[in-house]
């Protein structure tokens, strides 16, 4: 959520697109409506008609997305502020490592659960704004990684030296 100085939830409401990607360089080749706060598996059912998860074994077709990096965007006009008002990025937890970009500049990354982040955007705005978030696939006690078509292929983790 981004706080504006002043403005109510519903003011500060943006609209946010999610897309996935097989590592953290790459672009998504795809974009879907995204809910932030939200679930990245229930914005993809929702995008692609997944039938609902909760019966029989749906919840399989979410296999696919274990291993797949995933950059939420948002974009918004720079924000007028008054003269003691901050522009503000506020998020209660994003699991679990993930880096944040303001058009196109790395502004901070983390990893744990359950950690709030609040990031100060007011000098770093600009006439026209993007700001992403890239999160990262959850680490494994295996390197299991599940393939576009379900199929999944694993290898020990190495000796911790």
């Amino acid at each position: 959520m981004l706080a504006f100085g002043g403005l109510s939830a519903a003011e500060n409401k943006l609209d946010w697109v999610v897309g996935e990607s097989a590592s953290e360089n790459e672009t998504p080749k795809s974009f879907y409506a995204a809910e932030v706060p939200g679930a990245v598996q229930l914005d993809f059912a929702k995008a692609l008609n997944y039938p609902d998860y909760r019966y029989a074994d749906n919840v399989r077709q979410f296999d696919w997305l274990e291993d797949r990096f995933f950059t939420y965007r948002t974009s918004f006009p720079k924000v007028k502020l008054g003269k003691d008002e901050r522009l503000l990025f506020k998020s209660e937890s994003i699991d679990y490592k993930f880096k944040i970009y303001l058009n196109g500049h790395m502004i901070h990354s983390q990893e744990g659960m359950f950690t709030p982040v609040e990031l100060d955007l007011t000098d770093l705005q600009k006439d026209e704004n993007t700001l992403s978030v890239i999160v990262f696939p959850a680490p494994k006690a295996d390197r299991t990684t599940v393939s576009a078509n379900g199929q999944k292929t694993t290898e020990p983790l190495p000796e911790s030296r």
